[in-house]
């Protein structure tokens, strides 16, 4: 009986290694399990670093700018006043009392004034020159239609020092948020 019984453990076939030992083995496999690259430091820093800049430019893009237009501005032979001509497209998007920046005197910083009154009408260089008394160099300056505001100058020290002179002015007509002009949503209107 001893030797039956060795004979039939000698034909059946013997495991090298246990069943729970193949069982964790075949579980192992079946989940996957990724090699770190980089500790967790690091990539809590990474994500940290990543969702700053999000809300940096989430804030840059909505943060309102100014819509500043270029202009041209004679100041008149009495000094008190400055007319200020802009291109005309901006007629539509002057109104009274917005801002509008002289630049009297080379490398100083811009005087700010409010706009006193605005032409209802474009001004051709013709009308401008007979309208405001215009000389030659002042007359020079305008080219083409123009919407026109006048600006009082709120006595400044030299008035006679910028009397007939003919200078660079900018006028805020809106502000648009920077998201919209990326995506060209907002272009060419003030809000």
């Amino acid at each position: 009986m001893v030797d039956e019984s060795r004979a039939a453990a000698a034909d059946t076939p013997r495991a090298i290694f246990r069943p729970e030992a193949l069982q964790r083995y075949m579980q192992g496999r079946e989940r996957l399990i990724l090699p770190r690259y980089v500790a967790q430091s690091t990539a809590a820093l990474m994500w940290t670093i990543v969702i700053v800049l999000a809300v940096g430019v989430f804030a840059i893009g909505v943060t309102p700018v100014p819509i500043v237009k270029s202009a041209t501005a004679v100041i008149d032979t009495s000094g008190e006043r400055a007319v200020v001509f802009l291109a005309p497209e901006t007629l539509s998007l002057l109104r009274p009392g917005q801002t509008v920046r002289l630049w009297l005197r080379a490398n100083a910083a811009p005087a700010t004034y409010p706009i006193e009154s605005i032409e209802p009408r474009l001004v051709s260089p013709a009308d401008a020159r007979r309208r405001y008394q215009l000389d030659d160099a002042s007359a020079s300056a305008i080219t083409r239609a123009a919407a026109v505001v006048t600006v009082d100058l709120q006595a400044p020290g030299d008035r006679d020092a910028y009397a007939g002179s003919v200078v660079p002015a900018a006028v805020q007509t809106g502000v648009e948020r920077v998201v919209s002009r990326l995506s060209g949503l907002g272009q060419g209107r003030g809000e």
